[in-house]
């Protein structure tokens, strides 16, 4: 039996449950396969944005609210302070968004005030009559930043009461949202049931993932029935206000299927996937620079148009994330933490 658990260790990579599935609770590991999704939400989007006909990319957003909703309270968890939380938060999304909301302003040459409004996240009527900013996939942002709002103030309440907190007042919100069609920008936004997608998220932060059956028919059927689901969809016409159960869910399946495996079984380091991943933030906000010219450089092919696109996003993608993000990221973060108490 020795001989046999000596060879279960050895073999463990691929057999027995992962050494790190305890580690999985610990805000600052990175998760292998959340770096995956991450990757696949961004290009899901970027597809998209290269031909409408791939409809389903557009739940690369409901990927990435379901993600956040799992890694902030993963956080919260570790009871960070209100000013630590806020800062992170702000270090990590705001420069690189400012950067692309500022050069798309000025290529459109759009007004100062919407300019403004988009970089302090209020959200308003933009193009076409929608909640847009100035970037347009930015609208995200205004939900993210507003459930980090959420989060912050949350941090006041103590232990478990805190999960009840955030999920009663995103439920609640959700709830005068899908009752209601606001007309003002603000209402219409934070009322939004998107911002379910975000419980989802937390539900999945508070399950033990190491302690559930690791079934493999188990995981590819959950697999199997998000992509089912996210191919019912026909197009966003369909999705209000409904959005939240034909992408969200699934979108919540495919995360947990990630958990699962990263919790029982050893997931491959794959560098082109992790560093798509690590850019993944960078792909969302600066594919729309190069979209048009290679399109145009693709010709009427949509699938090459397609291709074309997701790979130059990604070029790009990684090229500002190396350039610009980690060395501006390591700059702010040093002059935070001489400010901010440890």
């Amino acid at each position: 039996m020795a001989h046999d658990a000596n060879r279960s260790r050895a073999a463990g990579d691929l057999t027995k449950p992962a050494p790190a599935a305890a580690e999985m609770r610990q805000p600052g590991r990175r998760i292998v396969s959340i770096q995956y999704l991450r990757a696949l939400a961004a290009l899901a989007v970027v597809a998209y944005h290269a031909n409408r006909n791939v409809f389903a990319g557009q739940a690369g957003v409901d990927i990435f609210f379901v993600i956040s909703g799992y890694i902030m309270w993963m956080i919260a968890r570790s009871e960070p302070t209100i000013l630590n939380f806020i800062s992170a938060r702000v270090t990590r999304i705001v420069p690189l968004y400012w950067l692309a909301t500022i050069i798309m302003g000025l290529h459109q040459h759009r007004p100062a005030d919407a300019i403004v409004r988009s970089m302090l996240f209020i959200p308003f009527i933009g193009e076409q009559g929608r909640i847009w900013p100035v970037l347009v996939q930015g609208w995200t942002l205004d939900y993210e930043m507003f459930f980090y709002a959420v989060i912050a103030v949350s941090l006041v309440v103590p232990g478990r009461k805190r999960l009840v907190v955030v999920l009663s007042t995103l439920m609640a919100l959700s709830a005068v949202g899908a009752a209601i069609r606001f007309t003002d920008p603000l209402l219409r936004t934070y009322t939004n049931p998107m911002l379910l997608e975000f419980c989802l998220g937390i539900v999945l932060a508070e399950v033990q993932w190491g302690d559930l059956p690791s079934k493999p028919f188990l995981i590819a059927a959950m697999i199997a029935v998000s992509v089912m689901l996210y191919a019912l969809v026909p197009g966003t016409e369909h999705l209000v206000p409904w959005r939240v159960l034909a992408w969200g869910v699934p979108s919540a399946l495919l995360v947990a299927s990630a958990l699962t495996c990263e919790a029982n079984w050893h997931i491959p380091s794959l560098g082109l996937l992790l560093l798509l991943g690590e850019a993944s933030y960078a792909i969302y906000l600066f594919h729309p620079f190069i979209l048009k010219t290679v399109l145009k450089l693709s010709g009427q092919n949509p699938i090459l148009g397609v291709v074309a696109v997701v790979v130059s996003a990604s070029l790009l993608g990684v090229f500002v994330t190396r350039s610009v993000e980690r060395p501006l990221l390591r700059f702010l973060r040093r002059r935070t933490w001489r400010v901010l108490p440890a």
